[in-house]
């Protein structure tokens, strides 16, 4: 079986629309689509005097365009996925840190602390569906 190669190549499109790094993987990378943010929190850099961003302060873009390419190189397959990021500088989501909540990692993920109304929230639908799962319980025992 031919090896394949996986790489995304990441353009950005303000002023020389050049390419700013080159990623490798041994799988497919996660679909992305048109408008998505994708941030920079660190990736090496192909031209060494661009900095890259880094999590406290990523450099933020948005997918303008995706674009796949498949050719056979040598003795391998190389799928490239060409992105073309513009860069972004509209307001942080909250979701992402911009309210100054507080992170944390746990089981390989960065996890959000919640805040109170979210706990209770929580709670709420929780009992909701504890509620609804002894309802379908009594009605099926009733047929």
């Amino acid at each position: 079986m031919t090896p394949i190669e996986y790489r995304m190549e990441l353009y950005d499109t303000s002023g020389r629309h050049r390419p700013i790094a080159v990623i490798t993987a041994a799988g497919p990378f996660t679909p992305v689509s048109v408008g998505d943010r994708f941030d920079d929190e660190g990736w090496s850099r192909l031209d060494a005097d661009d900095l890259p961003g880094a999590p406290a302060s990523p450099r933020r873009y948005t997918v303008h365009s995706v674009k796949h390419v498949v050719t056979h190189e040598g003795d391998r397959i190389v799928a490239r996925y060409c992105l073309n990021l513009s860069p972004f500088d509209g307001d942080r989501s909250p979701v992402w840190g911009a309210d100054g909540a507080e992170w944390r990692r746990g089981h390989g993920r960065l996890w959000r602390r919640a805040s109170v109304p979210e706990r209770l929230e929580f709670k709420t639908l929780r009992r909701l569906f504890e509620i609804g799962r002894q309802l379908e319980v009594g009605i099926g025992q009733a047929a």
